[in-house]
């Protein structure tokens, strides 16, 4: 308690500490790093991450870098002496990683660069240079340690003790990388030059090696961060972590819908931000690797779990919109081949009853789909236009008709008269989304594969509703005074 006052101290009071106070011979924080020894010798490693949590907070109010510096170096002083000495003796003798004690250290001494990064920001560059090399050396092997651990015992040697310790060495190292380039502003040239390269030869093989249990997804989460900073500079480096990272990882989750949770969502949200701020390299891709992108995009928006399945719909639909806006002749290969399967499958989970809890997202893209075809961006044929009897078909007539043939057969009930009139509300109301999903909405309540509870149909609604209340009582609140926690109040500028 007294360490998590601290880092609300530190926080909110962070400018007193960094100024020199009449009477003092020097800055309180300059005071508390000097005697930090005897500060936290009684304090369990997670407190003291707490504390250099704190410190972090105090050194980034030092707006001269140079002096930030010398307190970085100051308050990372005690663990860098101990890094220093372990890697070292790891250096000299690798067995020595095998000591379960040292390999607890140094995941705390991990953690306290994690903890002192995100409070100082991108001025722990500093204190990141210094350990960098020897951070990679010893991911690399601690790696080693754990793959032949895995080849002696099998996969039950990723529960080993010393073994959990290690991968705990692997998260940190990464966490330190995720930290500190979520914090990189203005400096994202020198991590693309000096960062990345030797992380990528360091990270990216071992992943794609190793067994699936010993796969840590704070690799899948750190590389989405970084492509997400450095944007277009990733472009020439997305080829290689497809081929390590991507089709591993959809080799572990696509035998079910459940395994590996933490791996599904950090491998759609990279593959989002890809699709997001490196469009282009995915054009590059050998078109075996693009057909399985595409098809892990499809399989990702019939997930059961909602979080998957909106991140499938929502690249679904950027990858739509970024395919209509790039070169023609792209857009219309694409189209051509993909068009159809795409509509297949968003009718089929639009029309499932395990998949209502997305229907916001799922209308969203099949309205996107039907305006493409209806305002006639889509130039190329979607049919096969060699065919004499398509001679006077047309890419709108083709959709309506294969809408119509799929609605059919998925709901037998329905007479044609009820699925024409439905298709023709779909392409009158496809630029009015409201209108639209409230269209698709009613189809689906006549229908009987949606008798029952509906009430995800209506989630946007409920939601709105709720935060509507939510608003109304804390208004009523503000009236009354003492009827507000201090957290709950809005602070004064």
């Amino acid at each position: 308690m007294a360490c998590d006052t601290f880092v609300t101290i530190a926080q909110k009071c962070r400018r007193h500490f960094i100024a020199q106070q009449p009477g003092e011979p020097c800055p309180f924080v300059e005071e508390i790093i000097a005697n930090a020894a005897s500060i936290t010798s009684d304090l369990e490693p997670q407190q003291i991450n707490r504390f250099c949590e704190a410190i972090g907070y105090l050194i980034s109010a030092q707006l001269n870098s140079q002096a930030q510096t010398q307190l970085i170096s100051g308050l990372m002083q005690p663990a860098n002496d101990m890094w220093d000495t372990l890697v070292q003796q790891a250096g000299e003798n690798i067995n020595v990683l095998e000591d379960l004690k040292i390999v607890k250290q140094l995941g705390n001494i991990l953690r306290n660069n994690v903890s002192a990064c995100g409070a100082v920001g991108k001025g722990f560059i500093s204190q990141i240079g210094r350990i960098y090399i020897d951070m990679l050396g010893l991911y690399k092997a601690v790696s080693e340690i754990i793959s032949g651990c895995v080849a002696r015992d099998g996969e039950i040697a990723t529960r080993y003790a010393n073994v959990r310790a290690m991968r705990t060495i692997k998260k940190e190292a990464l966490l330190v990388v995720d930290t500190y380039v979520k914090h990189c502003d203005g400096e994202v040239a020198a991590v693309n030059e000096n960062m990345v390269p030797p992380l990528l030869e360091a990270v990216l093989a071992d992943y794609a090696q190793n067994v699936p249990p010993a796969r840590d997804a704070e690799v899948l989460k750190t590389m989405n961060t970084i492509t997400s900073a450095l944007g277009g500079l990733m472009t020439d480096k997305i080829p290689i972590i497809f081929n390590s990272l991507f089709e591993s990882t959809m080799g572990m989750i696509n035998q079910d819908f459940t395994e590996y949770p933490e791996h599904r969502m950090a491998v759609y949200q990279l593959l989002r931000t890809i699709n997001q701020k490196c469009f282009s390299a995915t054009l590059n891709l050998p078109p075996q690797q693009f057909r399985f992108m595409v098809m892990s995009v499809m399989w990702g928006f019939k997930h059961t779990l909602r979080d998957v399945a909106d991140l499938g719909l929502t690249i679904a639909l950027e990858m739509i919109n970024n395919f209509n806006i790039c070169d023609r002749a792209i857009s219309d290969a694409f189209f051509q081949t993909y068009f159809v399967e795409l509509l297949n499958e968003i009718i089929v989970v639009l029309s499932d009853n395990d998949h209502k809890g997305s229907f916001r997202l799922q209308c969203m893209v099949l309205a996107r789909m039907i305006h493409l075809v209806e305002s006639n961006q889509i130039t190329a044929p979607l049919f096969d236009a060699s065919l004499p009897e398509n001679a006077n078909f047309s890419n709108n007539m083709f959709v309506r008709q294969s809408i119509a043939n799929l609605l059919a057969t998925a709901f037998v009930n329905l007479n044609q008269r009820q699925i024409e009139v439905f298709v023709e509300g779909l392409f009158n109301f496809n630029d009015e989304f409201e209108k639209f999903r409230n269209h698709v909405r009613d189809f689906l309540i006549q229908t009987k594969e949606f008798a029952g509870d509906n009430a995800d149909l209506f989630l946007e609604e409920t939601e709105r509703e709720i935060e509507q209340k939510k608003l109304q009582e804390k208004e009523m609140a503000q009236q009354i005074p003492g009827m507000l926690k201090p957290s709950e109040m809005e602070e004064d500028e």
